[in-house]
């Protein structure tokens, strides 16, 4: 084996001492797998993979990042819910349980679309007869 076994040319490598790497082998080496593994077990590496963990806690920690996350969990546990109605459920839910305060919304909201479906016929209904009417006068 080499003395230098990064260099992609070991004959014409421009490093002035034997054991060395030029700049370009230099940067290939620290670049590869058991380079970056050997710099993980010295103390310098522990103590700068341990700054970058605490780094990510404290990003992942942050109180806008908790808000995110509190906002992304609440759309997909309440996302049954009608976005309007949301504070009416949770305030339900510590007085009644979850189960009972999602019957009730449900319900309500359904009878509203019935409602809805209702009035929604009702007019129709009654742009059909008007419609007759008006035809039934002009003859």
């Amino acid at each position: 084996m080499s003395e230098r076994p990064n260099c992609l040319n070991r004959d014409d490598c421009q490093a002035k001492t034997p054991g060395k790497h030029c700049r370009r082998c230099a940067m290939i080496a620290v670049r590869s797998v058991d380079h970056l593994n050997r710099w993980r077990a010295t103390p310098e590496g522990k103590r700068v993979q341990r700054d970058r963990a605490m780094v990510r806690l404290a990003k992942m920690n942050s109180p806008e990042a908790l808000a995110a996350r509190k906002i992304k969990i609440r759309k997909q546990r309440l996302g049954w819910c009608p976005p309007h109605r949301i504070d009416e459920y949770l305030a339900l839910a510590r007085k009644l349980g979850a189960p009972d305060a999602r019957r009730l919304i449900l319900q309500d909201e359904g009878d509203r679309a019935d409602g809805a479906r209702n009035a929604i016929q009702r007019i129709a209904d009654e742009q059909v007869a008007r419609h007759q009417r008006q035809l039934a006068e002009a003859y």
